[in-house]
């Protein structure tokens, strides 16, 4: 989960850096990828089966509408 979580936080990073409007610093654009990590890993961290990661867990919502 770290090695995924990492990848799309680098590459949100790279995409912030690329496309921004505003100029970014690199500290800022770090500081972001340490923040997006922590709240990934808090997110997903009772979604992931470690055994096999490309498992995952789905929730289906059923709706009476």
């Amino acid at each position: 989960m770290k090695v995924e979580i990492n990848s799309a936080a680098d590459f949100l990073m790279n995409l912030l850096r690329v496309r921004q409007t505003e100029t970014l610093t690199e500290n800022q654009l770090h500081s972001f990828k340490s923040q997006l990590v922590v709240v990934l890993h808090e997110k997903f961290h009772d979604h992931w089966y470690t055994e096999n990661p490309r498992k995952g867990k789905q929730n289906i919502i059923i709706s009476n509408e």
